[in-house]
């Protein structure tokens, strides 16, 4: 490769983030040598700004391929995260008390109908509740809500400390992490990987994942920004004084009020695509305020704490990208999760181990995420 080379590993994945951290856990523990190259700090981007829903009803109503990668990764997180409590003591604060996805709207109230008998497919414990029987269930929303959905089985967890928790587990499987380490180039030779190369040295290895998310077209001359694209999104938290919360509220335009310890609630998100702008607007801010206190007006005394964005890696058909490059051997990819990537980090990560090591994965959705796809539509 011509450069002296620091280290040799038998995969190398180039970014710290959720999906990252958590094809290296799975990977270091069947005793592979890892090291996880982030260009910031671990779970600093998306995977940081995430609200963490475990929302695989609330966020995909729709048959398919999709859904039934999120409905498998739901049920991967409580084994997951006491596992993970147990190998580093950071506890994800997994809370399991369900979504209520509400409608404000008469429009919504509609597409929520259109939809529950999908909903009850998939999940029989699902239940269609009127105005009053949401009140029941949480008495601090607004007399205005039409009705609305439960999803049972729907959660929710800290995203960040869910993160650092899968990087820690990775190290203490013998994985290196490696921060502010910017991956400049993917080494090839005869189409197939042969290193990496990055501010800290150059690395060798016949395995490269890349899990960049909306910054991959910047690293891969074959990815436009057109294929993957970020979204950025704008959260708020507050707290209260008293108890405002039990359940997560979702409604159909993906708006959401998530309760977190300590009396806080986290609220989000705007959706401004194309753009790597990280500012947080007063516009924005506005409309976040507005929304929650039409859902639960108690929220106008709450304190105001923070706000942040975050990049969401969205791709041109709504899927992400799973498996290996057409152009190199030896190159995976697991990038553009959108707003589901805590949510799919689960399965992904067992996935994109059993094909690095050589296994087709079994489950029949796979395939629908082959990188292969975006080849062959319109405009590719």
């Amino acid at each position: 490769m011509g450069a002296s080379i620091v280290k040799e590993y038998d995969v190398i994945i180039i970014g710290g983030g959720v999906i990252g951290c958590s094809i290296a856990y799975e990977l270091a523990k069947q005793h592979k040598q890892v090291a996880v190259l982030e260009q910031g700090e671990i779970s600093s981007g998306a995977s940081r700004a995430a609200a963490g829903i475990l929302g695989a009803q609330a966020e995909i109503d729709e048959e398919g391929p999709l859904l039934q990668l999120a409905l498998s990764s739901r049920e991967l997180f409580k084994n997951r995260v006491n596992e993970l409590r147990e190998v580093t003591s950071i506890d994800a604060e997994l809370i399991e008390k369900g979504v209520l996805k509400v409608a404000t709207t008469e429009d919504g109230l509609e597409e929520l109908k259109r939809k529950f008998s999908t909903y009850k497919k998939w999940d029989p414990s699902v239940e269609w509740l009127t105005t009053s029987e949401l009140k029941k269930r949480e008495k601090m929303l607004s007399s205005t809500i039409k009705g609305g959905i439960s999803l049972p089985n729907d959660g929710q967890l800290n995203a960040f400390k869910y993160t650092k928790a899968l990087a820690y587990g990775t190290a203490v499987y013998g994985g290196d992490l490696y921060e502010h380490c910017h991956v400049s180039q993917i080494i090839e030779e005869n189409g197939c990987v042969k290193g990496v190369t990055t501010s800290q040295g150059t690395f060798a290895t016949s395995s490269v994942v890349v899990t960049t998310g909306a910054w991959t077209s910047k690293l891969l001359p074959y990815v436009t920004e057109k294929k993957v694209y970020p979204v950025k999104g704008e959260c708020m938290l507050l707290k209260s004084n008293k108890p405002i919360l039990k359940h997560t509220i979702y409604t159909p335009e993906a708006f959401y009020i998530v309760p977190k310890a300590g009396g806080k609630l986290l609220v989000g998100a705007t959706r401004t695509p194309h753009t790597f702008d990280r500012d947080v607007t007063f516009g924005g801010m506005s409309k976040l305020f507005e929304k929650a206190k039409e859902l639960i007006p108690e929220l106008s005394h709450s304190v105001f704490l923070k706000s942040w964005t975050g990049l969401r890696p969205q791709t041109d058909d709504g899927w992400p990208y799973l498996g290996e490059s057409p152009y190199m051997k030896g190159c995976f990819l697991a990038y553009g999760h959108y707003r589901n990537g805590i949510l799919l980090s689960a399965k992904t990560g067992e996935l994109m181990r059993d094909l690095i090591n050589g296994t087709q994965p079994k489950e029949h959705f796979f395939n629908a995420f082959s990188p292969e796809r975006a080849y062959s539509l319109k405009g590719g």
